[in-house]
């Protein structure tokens, strides 16, 4: 890189698996926050989730609350979960695999039937409440290896080319995190660590190189700026939470061949996300700034609650088969983001310059937002044959381009958002199947599928998701029931780069990483019935 060619704007662009938010309110974010990838209890997940025609699960309430009608007895349920998320990847030839395990409780409740005395009209009506967790988000993906060509901090520099360095300096009487805000909080870090430095003469505030950077892993030769040696580097990047929703439920039973049901549902939302990055120098004196190591961090989380409500019905028409129909409103969120960054920096002694040490975090940033999810509504069908097998399939439809964005207090903070959710995302088909063998009255035998449409015109950025599932069932006559479910979720492929810049015809990037992920889930569920 030539010194006469460093005349650089604020163009940089940095880029760590695909994100440079520096909190999740984006389009993006608000699709990943509308989605639903049910979970329930363990019967309902080895089945597919496959509920909407078939019901008599309180595991899938959510999906159609009709199905709580077709209870004659109480239940109480709850379901603890164990699964675990795993990141395969491969970068400058040397493979890197993580993974994240967590403890849950996706589903839990009852339902208690207040039966008429009739035998036909309204035989019976029910109220139960139910918690059922409706998507997990956890995730696992790293990359590690030597590279021999260049460095994060020479797209740090690029990134804070055009900022006068005394806009970045903290002083006793200046903090530039509350002057400048989030956007320029990652330029404030990598500065006062020492890991970019200006050109410039401090001693002449008006040298137009007082605004143009070179990172600590680059060496100045006469004219040129080059790369001194090689750096390890590692990256992290994991996710954890939730959303699960409480559904107050409402359903009846007419005549035994006309169920319905209604709810009140109360979702919450938990989001955390977790990004780290650092380098570290195969041998520091290759650098004239005597570079031994740092690590970036990046972090964020977003948590809320939310209200829909959700109708449903299910019929009949012949003890062999029963149809089912159920629609959502949008859930309107009230949700709010934490976010902050830290940076950790080691420089060794050189003959011009003493060692350095530094760990430094910005504040805790917090941005309260809204977010309305689509409609959602879905149809039903199964096949009940004897006492012995029965087989569902259910479809469900939600059109993303309707997800909004909404800050209360601002009109336009989302208005490029909001038209990227309208022009950028789709009309999903999700299906969903399963069937359950009753192998003797007291054990029982269960498979089931899930496809997940892809949301976006790119089919890339939010890939379609398969889950395939099984499970077994034990009820004794005491009223106790057992079962257990295992769900695997199939990978999908990613290639990212870990950093990537580019300013008036300098292009500087990592070496791609390319890589897979997927998780899988054990459930089991513990019930009563009396």
């Amino acid at each position: 890189m030539k010194l006469h060619l460093i005349k650089i704007s604020c163009a940089a662009i940095v880029l760590i698996s695909g994100t440079c938010m520096l909190n999740a309110q984006n389009a993006s974010s608000a699709i990943a926050l509308s989605q639903r990838h049910y979970e329930g209890s363990a019967r309902s997940a080895a089945m597919g989730n496959a509920f909407t025609g078939l019901g008599g699960e309180i595991g899938a309430i959510d999906i159609n609350p009709a199905g709580a009608g077709m209870y004659r007895y109480s239940e109480f349920i709850i379901t603890p979960a164990i699964g675990s998320a795993f990141g395969n990847s491969e970068y400058i030839s040397e493979g890197t695999r993580t993974n994240l395990t967590r403890f849950s409780v996706p589903n839990a409740g009852f339902i208690i039937p207040f039966n008429t005395g009739r035998s036909s009209g309204l035989v019976n009506f029910n109220i139960g409440l139910v918690l059922n967790r409706t998507d997990d988000y956890t995730y696992s993906m790293g990359a590690s290896g030597l590279n021999s060509s260049n460095s994060m901090l020479a797209v740090e520099a690029l990134n804070a080319s055009g900022i006068h360095y005394s806009h970045l300096d903290i002083t006793e009487d200046y903090d530039p995190f509350y002057e400048l805000g989030p956007s320029y909080w990652r330029n404030i870090l990598f500065k006062n660590a020492q890991l970019i430095s200006s050109l410039g003469n401090p001693e002449n505030p008006d040298d137009p190189n007082n605004s143009i950077y070179k990172g600590a892993t680059e060496n100045i030769s006469g004219t040129d700026i080059l790369f001194g040696g090689p750096v390890y580097q590692n990256y992290r990047n994991y996710v954890r939470g939730s959303k699960s929703q409480v559904d107050i439920n409402f359903s009846g039973n007419i005549s035994n061949i006309v169920f319905w049901g209604f709810n009140l549902g109360f979702e919450t939302v938990q989001y955390s996300y977790y990004e780290s990055y650092e380098e570290i120098a195969e041998n520091p004196r290759n650098f004239d700034d005597g570079f031994d190591n740092f690590k970036y961090v990046n972090r964020y989380s977003t948590s809320g609650v939310g209200f829909n409500m959700n109708f449903g019905v299910i019929v009949k028409p012949v003890k062999w088969l029963s149809l089912g129909a159920a629609i959502s409103t949008p859930t309107w969120f009230t949700l709010t983001d934490n976010y902050d960054q830290g940076i950790r920096s080691s420089l060794a002694e050189t003959e011009n310059l003493g060692a350095f040490d530094a760990t430094i975090w910005s504040p805790l940033g917090e941005f309260d937002y809204r977010l309305n999810t689509p409609f959602r509504w879905s149809l039903g069908a199964a096949f009940i044959l004897g006492n012995r097998f029965v087989a569902s399939v259910d479809y469900e439809s939600l059109n993303y381009s309707h997800t909004r964005l909404i800050d209360p207090y601002y009109s336009d903070t989302f208005t490029i958002d909001n038209l990227d959710l309208k022009n950028y995302y789709r009309r999903t088909d999700n299906l969903r199947v399963g069937a359950e063998f009753r192998v003797s009255p007291v054990f029982s035998v269960r498979g089931g599928y899930n496809y997940y449409d892809y949301v976006s015109e790119d089919r890339e950025e939010v890939p379609a998701l398969h889950v395939a599932s099984i499970g077994a069932g034990f009820n004794f006559k005491s009223g106790f029931f057992i079962d257990v479910a295992y769900q695997h979720f199939f990978g999908k492929k990613e290639s990212f780069y870990l950093y990537q810049g580019s300013a008036d015809g300098i292009d500087i990037s990592s070496p791609l990483v390319t890589g897979r992920s997927w998780k899988f889930k054990v459930l089991l569920s513990l019930g009563f019935r009396f």
